[in-house]
């Protein structure tokens, strides 16, 4: 009984603090929220449940939201109360591919992950209120992601040797070159500083009076180049989508041609300099010809074979580590380990433990979310579009890797989230001629 209290010490502590955060003051607890969560790492370990850092402070997070609100009889806004539905739908249909599922209790604990970043977009919904309020938590989002930036180009600039590396990523096709990664893996960290950089873009006229925009377009810069370290290539290509769709949305497609031009001049500066960037960016006018290419087809057909047998209801949340062991035990040939985590590619990984029901709740989900930004366009077109093109980040990069991973999925929470509370009319559009403008446009 020592040891498990001792093992569970941990995570009681950080669901303390931040609850009793939240019920103090839910704004600072969901900055807080932002700064740390990339830095998810497990706590407890006693199987067969694992509780990691994230897990927990969302946890207290949404005891001490729940706590202020049945002491001030707060009203729930109405996205807060969808979202509480979809929800509940995603939770229906993760529980339900449990049917065929070997390991249950890994179905429980794939529902309870899934619900960690709606929470997290209700509280964001929820809690900023305000211009100023909205500014301040898109600060601290931001904010982090420059400081992990630069962290990321300095692991890269430092090489395979250096200490800041250990472990570290390398790239498969030149084992001396080190990938930017901060605390994530690089195809992690890629969308991450995506979400950053859109949301300053978006903010661009109206963040805090406090920075100046000279600071402001530094930082882009900064996660600009730590986006090309990543040599994430589904990253670009799902950063170059979202941008094109912001600037349809905010109906200026000369701003998306000056960035589209500033960004090949960079690419092209940065692959002259640094030659594994130049041969990652050449990878990609024939990408089918790439081995990353290769493995994920191979992925796909493997998973597509775990998916025929249970259509309806998949393999069962959680349970695709275990399927694939089963399919070693049998004799199958050995794919690689790589493989064996996820399909890399998050809407066959959800067909497949969870079946048509479970993807079709998460493209319900994602449905509902663009039906929310659309119907902002008139209201606030910058909330719109930002997000729409955070919608349109999170397809795209999921099609070819899976992002979606413990609290790392909640940095698109925090985006989402902070797009909702421009287009709820909460922060100016616009900065007023003559008058310092705070919160975001």
């Amino acid at each position: 009984m020592t040891g498990l209290a001792a093992a569970w010490a941990p995570a009681v502590v950080l669901m303390a603090i931040e609850g009793a955060l939240a019920a103090l003051h839910p704004l600072a607890a969901l900055c807080a929220l932002a700064i740390v969560f990339p830095f998810d790492a497990p706590l407890v370990v006693k199987a067969p449940v694992t509780v990691f850092s994230g897990e927990a402070l969302v946890a207290g997070l949404l005891a001490g939201l729940v706590a202020r609100r049945l002491w001030t009889r707060g009203a729930l806004v109405r996205p807060v109360i969808v979202a509480g539905g979809w929800l509940a739908v995603l939770l229906a249909a993760a529980l339900l591919s449990g049917t065929h599922a070997v390991d249950r209790w890994a179905v429980v604990k794939q529902a309870l992950r899934w619900a960690q970043p709606w929470l997290v977009f209700a509280a964001v919904v929820q809690v900023v209120r305000a211009g100023a309020a909205s500014a301040r938590l898109a600060g601290a989002f931001t904010g982090m992601a420059v400081v992990l930036a630069l962290l990321g180009i300095a692991e890269a600039l430092a090489g395979t040797g250096s200490g800041l590396n250990m472990p570290g990523w390398v790239l498969d096709e030149n084992p001396l070159v080190e990938r930017a990664h901060g605390p994530f893996h690089p195809n992690l960290l890629a969308p991450y500083l995506s979400i950053a950089i859109l949301i300053a873009v978006a903010s661009w006229r109206g963040w805090i009076a406090r920075v100046p925009g000279w600071l402001l377009a530094a930082g882009v810069a900064v996660l600009a180049a730590a986006l090309a370290l990543t040599q994430a290539r589904t990253g670009w290509v799902a950063m170059a989508a979202a941008l094109v769709v912001w600037g349809a949305a905010r109906a200026r497609p000369r701003r998306v041609l000056a960035a589209a031009g500033v960004a090949l001049v960079l690419a092209a500066g940065a692959a002259a300099v640094l030659p594994s960037l130049r041969g990652r960016l050449a990878s990609m006018t024939a990408p089918w010809n790439a081995p990353s290419f290769q493995f994920r087809v191979q992925a796909f057909r493997l998973g597509l074979s775990f998916w025929a047998g249970h259509p309806l209801t998949g393999i069962g949340g959680g349970n695709y580590a275990a399927a694939f062991d089963r399919r070693l035990a049998a004799g199958a040939p050995n794919p690689g380990e790589a493989m064996r985590y996820h399909t890399h590619n998050f809407f066959l990984q959800t067909g497949l433990e969870t079946g048509i029901v479970g993807l079709a709740a998460w493209l319900g989900v994602l449905g509902w979310l663009v039906v929310h930004f659309w119907g902002l366009r008139a209201r606030a077109p910058g909330g719109a579009a930002l997000g729409l093109a955070l919608v349109t980040l999170f397809v795209a990069g999921n099609m070819l890797e899976v992002t979606v991973t413990q609290a790392r999925g909640l940095m698109y929470a925090f985006g989402w989230g902070i797009a909702a509370a421009m287009g709820a009319g909460l922060a100016p559009r616009r900065p007023v001629v003559g008058r310092r403008t705070r919160g975001l446009s």
